[in-house]
């Protein structure tokens, strides 16, 4: 794949290029220019949803093939007036909904029988792989050529071909192999359980409890497949949405290429390759295990190079699921000619819209479309490219013949004239430029308004060859030194999560549904942002982010660092890498109007041979970001502390976990009243900031009634005793932290009315869910990151979740009584010993000291209690004094004396005519 770097989408011409056309009739302008023969586009999405301004209702959480989200891929199809429209043509496609379009996208997935074996002894074997050993590393006298030129090509070894030709040949008797289904993982990571029962209250593994697969190497693939025949002289492509984390493909024997990434969507153009009848498709899939040796400042002494090492990302917190772990399908166009499929995964349509007047009641928008079109016949060829917009509900909009003459608005039509172009061979970018008027903005979760906006290819006769669909949100957004995240020119504070790609028991391996699930838990809590961390995310998580108004900060996997040896540079393969997955992210979701911020980088850690290497990697990825795409703003998460980081990318934020990775009492406070402040100071001279990650662990079936960090476990030093390494996560303090936290962030919080102390822009708990980490196990669990607010398989809701929608969501009205599973209680472990207990309640109610109700029922006697206190603490309040923060959504009664036995508890509330109410019974043990 070769880099190419388009100006960002705005109106230009091509001074080096003929000027092809512009003409004044459905569009305001359009230009076409002969580029770089590159290797760009894609095919596309019809994005058609049903939209409405968000209530932030609580839906009902589907499982994972159920949704009340509904997403319609209209332009998955291809017309074949030989065969019968079909509404569905099942996961096999091809999908005939709609007869305007001219391509054919047949998923090879859940309908199909693949073959899957996993390759051990190969992947013992990888030493094959170039070991260097220290005296070589140390000596600098490294075998291999540091360039790119070789690595770019994306090829391997002659001795690897002559060592997979086993799996790729059609003679291979694969019967004995694993049948599966694709999207695949191998992997299985994370338990909520162990053996060893020396910990309190933890559950015991049971026999049927599935096994972890922690296997790390090759995971071969073979599928047998027919392709539809292309006519007219169309192309057929494989795309790949996404293998982990290497991964080479063969077609019928014949090696078309290797992608590095796991994240991001790659194709192969297999028309020359593919036959009639029969093929057979080859894929090997690598995730393997990198092996280093360590030294005292992070550096390895020693490394075995393998496919992987060049990779992003090098290291992290999570784990890399092996597989071909989302769709797998052929296109196949029309024509010779058609919206380019070789853009870095891209769909070739690149469009931006920019309000006239970015506030509510704009009526006008200047919209830019970059089309990529490709041209693989035998000679240049006269086209046309057509240009229409639809509102939500598929009404074609109106729009200016140009920006200045508002006289000649016309509304565009299928019998619209066309603008003729001409199609050199290889591939030409034309820009249209035009202005739509009376429109409506995308405003987030207030009015997440879609506009579609389709390409049509026509010949010289006027017959449509190719079609592709992409969304259109017209919005602007900043962030402002004195009044931090503007959408629109409306300041808004941005509060949300972040969240993982992983389930229990599922890997990487997600349904549609499992997306879907996901945004209805988030959007319930009341989030208005979602950090896609650490990587690009599935192509139906930035549809959602669009449909239901999230903003959002996607970002390339370049975290911890960008160093694979001792030496103290970036090796160029690594930089290439990271530089292919960074076009690759923006090229594929450029359209996404959620999207506003790509990320560069996350915590980049001080290692002293590597740190000024991966400085200068984030320099170069900002220059590369800002020439993708000049219309967002970049990002990148620091653990580092202000000095290193700052006036790189166009914001910064900074991961920060006081009370977990150090003492409680202070740590919120000294952050909040120094480090806030010093990181205020050093971002452009006094801007906020974000904070990008905050959390603590919590282990649902770990309990206590202490609820500061003092007598969590009496036996450790108690700074020590929730850290990550520790297997006592008790829930009450996760929630406990989230309060102390949520009271610090907003008095530091722009975008509130009336706020006079900006310092945060946005803040994103970390995690929405727990997740896998081969590198934890703590709070009795077993390679998983319990720092979700929702567990690992989604069936759980931690009090912390509870406490967000009620401090966020502030029309699903509800009231929660917290730590309701802690279900057996001692005497003993009642504050001072005396079987008192705090009753505590999260609730949008409003007015809660003045409308909550607590009622005991022991025994058979009823005990009504006094009023509950709203929940206050200490923080700074920017100016060297501390000040109260009171939180308006918890309420609790301190000291509520239980009986031995079963307790009942009610409470309830009667707001505006209805009855909220909530019920526990803990039992109290002598």
């Amino acid at each position: 794949m070769r880099d190419i770097r388009p100006s960002p989408i705005r109106y230009f011409s091509c001074r080096s290029s003929r000027l092809l056309a512009v003409l004044f009739v459905s569009t305001a302008w359009l230009t076409g220019c002969n580029r770089d023969q590159s290797q760009p586009a894609s095919w596309s999405f019809d994005s058609k949803t049903n939209q409405s301004t968000d209530s932030s209702a609580t839906p009902t959480t589907p499982d994972a093939s159920t949704t009340d989200i509904e997403l319609i891929k209209g332009n998955e199809t291809f017309c074949q007036p030989d065969r019968p429209i079909q509404k569905d043509g099942g996961d096999n496609g091809p999908y005939l909904t709609d007869c305007s379009t001219a391509r054919m996208v047949q998923l090879l997935g859940a309908n199909h029988e693949w073959k899957f074996f996993f390759d051990k002894e190969s992947t013992n074997l990888q030493a094959r792989f170039q070991n260097r050993t220290e005296a070589a590393l140390k000596s600098g006298a490294f075998t291999f050529d540091r360039t790119v030129s070789d690595y770019e090509k994306n090829l391997i070894t002659t001795a690897d071909q002559a060592s997979t030709s086993q799996y790729t040949s059609d003679v291979l008797d694969d019967s004995k192999w694993q049948s599966v289904t694709v999207p695949h993982s191998w992997n299985r990571y994370g338990r909520y359980c162990r053996n060893d029962t020396k910990f309190l209250n933890v559950t015991a593994c049971s026999p049927d409890f599935p096994e972890e697969n922690k296997d790390k190497g090759f995971g071969w693939y073979r599928l047998h497949f027919a392709r539809p025949v292309p006519k007219g002289g169309g192309r057929t492509f494989i795309q790949f949405d996404g293998v982990a984390s290497v991964a080479d493909v063969w077609l019928n024997g014949q090696y078309l290429g290797r992608h590095n990434g796991s994240f991001g969507r790659f194709r192969f153009d297999v028309t020359d390759i593919a036959k009639d009848g029969d093929n057979l498709l080859a894929v090997r899939a690598d995730n393997t295990q990198r092996t280093t040796d360590a030294t005292g400042n992070g550096a390895p002494d020693r490394y075995v190079e393998n496919a992987t090492s060049y990779v992003l990302p090098l290291s992290g917190d999570f784990t890399i699921n092996g597989g071909i772990y989302r769709d797998v399908s052929l296109i196949t166009t029309a024509t010779p000619i058609y919206f380019d499929l070789e853009d870095y995964g891209g769909p070739g349509l690149y469009i931006s819209g920019t309000p006239v007047i970015a506030q509510a009641g704009s009526s006008e928008a200047d919209v830019s479309v970059k089309a990529l079109v490709a041209n693989k016949s035998t000679h240049e060829q006269q086209i046309s490219i057509r240009i229409k917009v639809s509102d939500m509900d598929g009404k074609l909009v109106t729009t200016l013949l140009s920006p200045g003459d508002r006289a000649k608005g016309v509304t565009l039509a299928d019998e619209a004239p066309a603008v003729s172009v001409t199609a050199p061979l290889g591939t030409s970018v034309n820009t249209i430029g035009f202005r739509l008027i009376g429109i409506k903005l995308w405003d987030g979760r207030k009015s997440p308004y879609l506009y579609r906006v389709t390409a049509d290819i026509l010949d010289a006769k006027g017959r449509l060859i190719d079609s592709i669909t992409q969304p259109l949100g017209l919005r602007s957004s900043a962030v402002d030194k004195a009044s931090g995240f503007q959408l629109n020119d409306r300041p808004i504070y941005l509060h949300g999560v972040s969240r993982h790609q992983d389930r229990l028991n599922q890997g990487w391996q997600l349904a549609k549904g499992d997306y879907d699930q996901d945004m209805v838990l988030i959007r319930e809590m009341g989030a208005n942002t979602i950090r896609f961390a650490h990587y690009q995310h599935g192509a139906r998580w930035y549809e959602l982010a669009d449909t239901y108004g999230m903003a959002v900060w996607s970002e390339i996997p370049f975290v911890d660092t960008s160093c694979v040896s001792a030496n103290p540079i970036t090796d160029p393969r690594v930089a290439y890498n990271a530089q292919t997955q960074l076009r690759e992210l923006i090229r594929q979701n450029f359209n996404h109007p959620s999207v506003m911020w790509w990320g560069l980088s996350n915590e980049i850690r001080k290692i002293p041979t590597c740190s000024d290497a991966d400085i200068a990697l984030v320099k170069e990825l900002q220059l590369t970001a800002k020439a993708e795409d000049s219309t967002r703003g970049t990002v990148l998460a620091s653990s580092r502390g202000p000095g290193d980081l700052e006036n790189i990318t166009t914001d910064i934020a900074h991961n920060y976990y006081p009370g977990w990775y150090s003492w409680l009492n202070k740590s919120w406070s000294d952050w909040a009243e120094k480090k806030l402040l010093s990181l205020y100071k050093a971002e452009k001279g006094g801007a906020p900031v974000g904070l990008s990650e905050y959390g603590a662990g919590g282990a649902v079936n770990q309990h206590t009634d202490a609820r500061q960090p003092i007598g969590f476990d009496r036996s450790v030093d108690p700074p020590k005793s929730w850290q990550q390494s520790s297997q006592w996560h008790p829930i009450e303090y996760q929630t406990y932290l989230h309060e102390y936290a949520w009271a610090t962030i907003e008095s530091f919080s722009c975008g509130k009315v009336g706020s006079t102390n900006c310092r945060l822009w946005g803040s994103w708990v970390w995690n929405m869910f727990d997740f896998a980490s081969e590198m934890r196990t703590e709070g009795g669990y077993i390679d998983i990151n319990d720092k979700g607010l929702v567990t690992f398989d989604r069936k759980k809701k931690k009090d912390a979740f509870y406490f967000y929608k009620s401090a966020w969501n502030t029309n699903d009205k509800f009231l929660y009584i917290s730590s309701r599973d802690y279900t057996q209680r001692s005497k003993q472990q009642g504050r001072l010993d005396s079987g008192l207990f705090t009753i505590e309640v999260f609730s949008n109610l409003g007015n809660l000291d003045k409308n909550l109700k607590l009622e005991i029922d022991t025994a058979g006697s009823d005990t009504l209690q006094p009023s509950c206190e709203l929940k206050t603490f200490m923080v700074p309040d920017g100016l060297g004094n501390s000040t109260t923060a009171t939180l308006k959504n918890v309420c609790m009664w301190p000291n509520v004396a239980l009986k031995l036995g079963p307790n009942h508890i009610k409470v309830s509330s009667r707001v505006d005519g209805n009855t909220y109410s909530d019920e526990v019974t803990w039992t109290l043990l002598d």
